[in-house]
């Protein structure tokens, strides 16, 4: 479960990065993935990340740690080196680890919805009492931000694992129709496919 938990908030941030613009309803400021690298430092840093989550998509562990480190070697203020290294730990199953690296990223950037999710996300780590308050977390974070893919789909996986399939069906619906062409919409009309084909089949 947990790697799971994990490699969708991977996919989530990657969507962040490619997908459209989404302002920050509470600052009109762009998720972090989405903001232009300024300088040398956090070009790099942005650089090692991007590659960074790619290998981790792809499972390379390891290297994915790599890159982390040298994201935030690169530029020890870049939020997004930190929720790399969140992700990485979630997938080791570190959950200290990983919950004070996705705190550091808030420190640095205390409403970005990438890392508000990431941390979200470890309490799901949990067992049921873990996904409970992570699922509490995420209602909580949709409403501060309606607008952004990477809150609703993920909302949509922690209520697949809690069996509450009535949230699945509306977080994953928000999702589409926030950006059907994104490669979280995408993700998300595939899922529902699945899920309404199993509703068929039973």
């Amino acid at each position: 479960m947990n790697t799971r938990l994990a490699g969708l908030v991977v996919v989530g941030m990657l969507a962040g990065c490619a997908g459209s613009p989404t302002p920050n309803a509470e600052t009109s400021e762009m998720p972090v993935s989405q903001q232009v690298a300024v300088g040398d430092a956090r070009q790099r840093a942005k650089a090692h990340t991007e590659l960074g989550m790619l290998y981790l998509r792809e499972g390379r562990i390891a290297v994915a740690l790599d890159e982390a480190r040298l994201a935030i070697e690169s530029d020890q203020g870049y939020p997004l080196g930190y929720n790399l290294l969140g992700l990485v730990r979630m997938y080791l199953k570190e959950e200290k680890a990983a919950e004070d690296s996705f705190t550091r990223a808030l420190r640095l950037a205390p409403t970005d919805p990438e890392a508000l999710t990431g941390r979200a996300m470890v309490d799901g780590m949990s067992g049921s009492a873990g996904l409970a308050t992570a699922a509490g977390r995420l209602a909580a974070l949709q409403q501060r931000f309606p607008t952004s893919q990477v809150v609703v789909f993920n909302r949509g996986w922690v209520a697949l694992y809690r069996q509450d399939v009535a949230t699945v069906r509306t977080s994953w619906t928000r999702a589409v129709a926030l950006d059907a062409r994104s490669a979280l919409g995408r993700l998300a009309a595939a899922l529902l496919d699945r899920l309404n084909g199993q509703g068929a089949g039973g």
